[in-house]
């Protein structure tokens, strides 16, 4: 998962997120940091082992989830395998930090 600017994040959505790293050994914690003050991540994008792919508006909130008007569009195939290579290619920037 990568958040963006986790240190600016509130502090139990921080801790919730080192809980969910700390009992599930296949998550990974990234932090998108950038130098550039009004440049933030703001993709909301699941990958499913590089065959499917949901890409949507909402934010992971309490408004993003029950009030706000949304959309999202599942994908698969070829669609969803080149969604995977984006999120892949953001991860390996230098813009992603792995929290440990």
């Amino acid at each position: 998962m990568i958040v963006n600017r986790l240190d600016e994040q509130a502090e139990h959505v921080v801790q919730e997120l080192q809980r969910l790293q700390a009992i599930h050994p296949y998550f990974e914690l990234y932090s998108f940091e950038s130098s550039d003050p009004l440049a933030d991540l703001h993709a909301k994008t699941i990958v499913i082992d590089g065959e499917y792919a949901i890409v949507g508006s909402a934010n992971i909130s309490f408004r993003g989830l029950t009030t706000n008007h949304e959309l999202a569009l599942l994908v698969d195939g070829e669609a969803a395998s080149q969604v995977a290579v984006a999120v892949e290619k953001l991860f390996a920037s230098r813009y992603c930090k792995r929290v440990i």
